[in-house]
């Protein structure tokens, strides 16, 4: 079952809840949803489904229903189309904090403003929040140098704290110490941002010297070639999705244990080129 808390973008969720609701039931079509919806035509619907279009105001009350949303669900995903839809840094901030504060994970948060994924295209950014969350840490950007096993120095940590500062993501407390606002913070759909993207290749960079630097025994590598179906990628994702939190649930150390941190990756991607775009392939199977 769909949990909507977990999305950042409605046009994901409308488009995994469409693909679940033809599990059960095979009639359902573009078509036959755009006419519930009183659509005049179904390509508009399409394109919302491939990211290409905003959802529709004029919709939502119709939508909402559809969809069997909670009053608190429905909240929720009006002010995702509101964040979508925001122009400027000011208005994406605003819809993020209300995000923040309906949804139930407390400790989770997402940011789309330019300076944020600016901060969060740089794992050294990630790796001052864990660290931070593991000792009582005063602003020395030497000392988060001197742990860090990431290539790095005074003035990149500098600017990273600074703008996390900045941003609210840490702040001091009354012994001035370093906190973080967050637990866990999560980023958009990675294929709409080229600053995720970004974090991406470098974490990518980063694991391929770990083979050559990092002891067999203190790291693990594996990979697998298979033959899949496209239309199974949501399904995929959530699935590793799922997978990827019952991990760090499982093997989220004690603090007291140990304070070394490890990054885990996933990636899934095509070594052929036989596919059609997603976007088509999206219409085709809801027509």
């Amino acid at each position: 079952m769909l949990n909507i808390y977990n999305y950042e973008c409605p046009n994901s969720y409308l488009r995994d809840w469409i693909e679940e609701k033809k599990r059960h039931q095979r009639s359902l079509t573009l078509r036959s949803l755009s006419k519930k919806l009183q659509l005049k035509s179904h390509a508009s619907l399409s394109l919302v489904i491939s990211g290409e279009r905003q959802i529709s105001k004029q919709v939502l009350p119709k939508l909402i229903e559809l969809m069997s949303l909670g009053e608190q669900e429905a909240l929720y995903f009006e002010t995702l189309i509101d964040y979508r839809r925001s122009k400027t840094e000011s208005s994406k901030v605003f819809y993020s904090k209300k995000l923040g504060d309906i949804n139930p994970k407390k400790d989770n948060v997402f940011f789309e403003h330019t300076q944020a994924l600016t901060a969060f295209s740089n794992p050294i950014s990630i790796l001052i929040i864990e660290l931070i969350q593991l000792h009582d840490l005063t602003y020395d950007p030497l000392y988060f140098v001197s742990k860090s096993a990431i290539k790095t120095d005074k003035f990149e940590v500098t600017e990273c704290l600074d703008t996390m500062i900045e941003l609210g993501i840490i702040y001091y407390d009354k012994k001035n110490f370093l906190r973080t606002k967050h637990k866990n913070i999560s980023t958009p759909d990675e294929i709409k941002s080229i600053m995720i993207q970004k974090f991406h290749k470098k974490i990518c960079l980063i694991a391929s010297s770990a083979l050559d630097q990092v002891d067999f025994r203190e790291r693990f590598f594996s990979s697998i070639a298979l033959r899949f179906d496209l239309s199974e990628m949501s399904r995929a994702q959530e699935m590793i999705d799922q997978f990827i939190v019952k991990f760090s649930k499982e093997f989220e150390a004690d603090p007291k244990k140990t304070s070394e941190i490890y990054q885990f990756n996933f990636q899934l991607f095509p070594i052929t080129k036989f596919r059609a775009s997603v976007e088509v392939q999206n219409e085709n199977r809801l027509h």
